[in-house]
């Protein structure tokens, strides 16, 4: 399984770009924040329930009191996946890409080691969260960008 991380290196570029404000034009901004497609997908379902027509390949730009409502879901799906002692207890909170397409290796890969990828995704969403909390006061969007 892929490290399950945020990525503040524009040199690294992710598969997803939160960007503060709307996109004009530029990919890899230096203000933004980055996650790995396979992490991108594990936290899309609160994102996912407020903004169902997210773009994976283009632009969704999202106002700050949607973000708000995203913020509150990622905040309790971190507390959720904390104190789950395997995946199964999760009853589907997290998103798979290869469920997708009916294939369970990310799944099995994730519970090999549930209590340290559970720890990893905690800390990366609240690390986005802080990050999104943090850029929200002096924007009024972030876009999340697929690149």
């Amino acid at each position: 399984m892929d490290p399950i991380t945020l990525i503040r290196d524009p040199s690294q570029r992710g598969a997803y770009e939160f960007l503060p404000g709307e996109f004009r034009g530029k990919f890899w901004n230096s203000g933004s924040v980055y996650l790995e497609e396979v992490t991108f997908v594990l936290i899309s379902n609160p994102i996912l329930r407020h903004v169902p027509d997210v773009d994976y390949l283009g632009t969704t730009l999202i106002q700050r009191p949607v973000w708000e409502r995203i913020i509150e879901d990622l905040e309790a799906l971190a507390i959720r996946v904390s104190q789950a002692a395997n995946l199964s207890e999760l009853d589907g909170a997290l998103g798979f890409f290869r469920s997708l397409l009916g294939d369970s290796k990310e799944e099995k890969e994730f519970q090999k080691d549930f209590s340290i990828n559970a720890k990893a995704l905690v800390a990366v969403i609240g690390e986005l969260v802080a990050w999104l909390r943090e850029t929200l006061k002096t924007n009024a969007s972030v876009s999340i960008l697929g690149v």
